[in-house]
């Protein structure tokens, strides 16, 4: 009897135990991007760290890595951060599984993984005494923690970088990428959620994506993405809502697409509708409900439109000929007839553009021309006569104060500026001048190595052909620009109300242009995806305002938080909408034309009369001049053509329903809907 009772109350303690285990407050999270901590009071990472141990029980730190030790931690832990003891343990392959390296870690309520190797980390602790304890004091209350390398093993989905780490435009390229190695075998931590690091100074947020679409390809799971920017860190508790610490972003990637398949099964990373929510320092995310708490809102008000531009747009996302090919290929032979002619417009530099007019020539084009566009070159006698003549028009290696004074201080470049934004008109902007064609242009430091970190780059007024998008072209192209480009787009799309931001990478390019169903759309082809960011955030947003403490004086980075905004990467067979019942259409993917439904009342207006319509065999004119007269089905086919003085034509061959009507007559065009009985 005597043996029984502690018997029977270690009986009552496990049950109790084993219930309330089910309610128990669960472990917390601290996730750093990487980046260097810093030993001050004012440190962006000192918040962070102060977070983690006021959430550890006992105030003790015990750092791991799998190698070395580090002075710095345990002395910033206890001397900045409040813990009252910190230690530096190193776990390899040799103690891992030792009952005694469980005991140790046990022992400490705050483990923090620094950077490194995760594929070292995930080999040497799995199925070990290491990753139950992990496990367990997570699973007790304590903090987890990691950064760079050590921040990627904390989710349950594991990026191990096994085969070395994959980049952005690889993952980009191809999402069934074998360095793309994922694991869910290690810890038990965050379920259903995948982490990456250095996103910004990396450019990672495609290879987050990237991971996303792998794991759904292989499980048909589909799982969520945490990006966490280098300087920066989540601290998130027991009540699953995140805090953000540091200088940078933390993202939240979600597909909402209503697809069976959301993403690409192989090849391009094709997918669409990931939700992405940017949280920046102060702002809270509760991963329960999925609501924000923002600090240092700032509210912009804006009314984001669609794109209603009547010219056909068709960007490149870089300057060299090489990797131009499928832009000059579509933009010669697929925009308009082959035959048509085309007009080079450069600035001082012409010898790319000679090298691209040697090469449009080549595919088949009759004619092109290249007109220095400077106050010197506009004054070309009888170039007002070659833009009425040419509706294909191409922009290379031109200046944004190049194009704004030719365009408002010459006749000339008035005539211009109004004929690229015609119906009927195509207009090509190569690489670096693709920035032109939106309603914001980047400053020409956007490929300089840092920019963004340094609060360097500036955005001036554009083209406005798109006017309700930021283009950044060359994005990719080399590793310098990749902080440029996730961290510069979407801060300009917030600060200055933009609607879509395009990023182009390297022999890939967009075209706008508009469909018979009145909707206006982005195509993309080319090497890599083109990525398309749409802002849909109005109310909840702000900008970057802690620096890193690296020298005094410094900026905050041009990094945006914001409520929502959707992304899409899209390849040569889908399309993205730019603009919703736009009174234009693609016919037969030709130029764009306006389709304008006339009333039969109005039509005498123009000097002609068509009837009856609705129609059953004989279409009648009342018309007494030379005209060409087309008939185009729904998809914008070519049905009927005719051309000379035409009083009827007959119909009786036409399947029943809609059609469309167009008359040219002179330089009047006449469209009208028709119906066939």
């Amino acid at each position: 009897m005597k043996n029984s009772i502690p018997h029977l109350l270690k009986i009552i303690f496990i049950y109790i135990f084993s219930v309330t285990k089910i309610f128990a407050i669960s472990g917390k999270l601290l996730l750093v991007g990487g980046g260097t901590e810093r030993d001050t009071p004012n440190s962006w990472s000192t918040p962070a760290f102060q977070w983690a141990i006021n959430q550890s029980t006992n105030k003790k730190a015990l750092i791991l890595h799998y190698e070395t030790t580090s002075t710095f931690y345990p002395t910033y832990m206890t001397g900045q951060c409040g813990a009252l003891e910190s230690k530096n343990l190193v776990i390899n392959a040799s103690n891992a599984n030792l009952q005694a390296t469980y005991d140790d870690i046990m022992n400490y309520d705050f483990i923090f993984f620094r950077g490194g190797d995760q594929s070292i980390y995930y080999s040497t602790y799995r199925n070990t005494k290491t990753a139950q304890a992990i496990n367990d004091k997570f699973n007790a209350g304590g903090v987890i923690g990691g950064s760079s390398a050590g921040l990627h093993i904390l989710s349950k989905i594991v990026y191990n970088a096994q085969d070395a780490s994959v980049t952005p435009p690889e993952t980009m390229i191809n999402v069934s990428n074998t360095g793309i190695t994922l694991k869910n075998d290690l810890f038990n931590l965050f379920p259903g959620y995948v982490f990456d690091s250095h996103v910004a100074e990396r450019g990672r947020f495609p290879r987050t994506i990237g991971f996303m679409a792998k794991w759904f390809n292989d499980t048909n799971e589909k799982i969520k993405g945490i990006t966490v920017d280098d300087l920066t860190a989540m601290g998130i508790g027991s009540d699953d809502v995140g805090t953000v610490f540091g200088t940078g972003s933390v993202g939240i990637y979600e597909s909402k697409s209503l697809k069976l398949k959301p993403y690409s099964i192989s090849g391009k990373l094709k997918t669409d509708s990931i939700q992405v929510t940017q949280l920046i320092n102060g702002w809270k995310y509760n991963f329960t409900n999925q609501t924000i708490t923002t600090s240092g809102v700032v509210s912009i008000t804006s009314t984001f439109a669609s794109e209603t531009n009547k010219s056909t747009v068709i960007l490149s996302g870089a300057d060299d000929l090489a990797n131009n090919s499928n832009f000059i290929t579509h933009f010669v032979t697929k925009i308009g007839k082959t035959d048509f002619p085309i007009v080079i417009f450069t600035g001082t530099d012409t010898t790319l553009a000679r090298s691209f007019k040697l090469n449009i020539l080549s595919r088949g084009a009759k004619r092109c021309k290249i007109i220095r566009l400077i106050p010197a070159g506009v004054t070309v006698a009888g170039l007002i006569d070659t833009i009425k003549q040419t509706n294909k028009f191409l922009f290379i290696r031109n200046t944004i104060d190049q194009l704004n004074t030719a365009f408002t201080n010459t006749i000339i470049g008035t005539f211009l500026n109004k004929k690229i934004r015609a119906e009927g008109v195509a207009v090509g902007f190569v690489g670096n001048n693709a920035r032109f064609a939106g309603k914001r242009v980047l400053s020409d430091n956007y490929i300089t190595s840092g920019a963004a970190y340094d609060n360097l780059i500036r955005t001036t007024k554009g083209l406005g052909l798109l006017q309700n998008t930021l283009i950044f072209p060359n994005a990719y192209s080399n590793s310098n620009m990749y902080e440029n480009t996730v961290s510069a787009t979407p801060y300009f799309m917030v600060k200055d109300s933009v609607h879509f931001g395009i990023m182009l990478t390297s022999n890939s390019y967009l075209k706008y242009a508009s469909k018979i169903d009145n909707k206006a759309y982005f195509t993309s082809d080319g090497f890599q995806p083109a990525i398309i960011l749409q802002n849909k955030s109005s109310i909840k947003t702000g900008f970057s305002n802690i620096t890193s403490g690296k020298t005094n004086g410094m900026s905050p980075r041009q990094i945006a938080g914001f409520e929502e905004m959707t992304i899409a990467f899209l390849d040569s067979n889908a399309t993205f909408v730019a603009g919703q019942n736009v009174p234009f259409s693609i016919i037969n993917d030709s130029l764009v034309r306006v389709i304008t439904e006339i009333k039969l009342k109005d039509m005498h207006k123009n000097g002609f009369e068509i009837y009856p319509n609705p129609v059953n065999d004989i279409l009648n004119f009342e018309n007494n001049d030379f005209i060409n007269l087309k008939i185009f089905d729904l998809t914008g086919n070519v049905l009927v053509e005719k051309t000379g003085i035409i009083n009827q034509i007959s119909v009786a061959n036409l399947p029943k329903g809609i059609y469309f009507l167009e008359i040219k007559k002179e330089r009047n065009i006449i469209r009208n809907k028709i119906i066939k009985n």
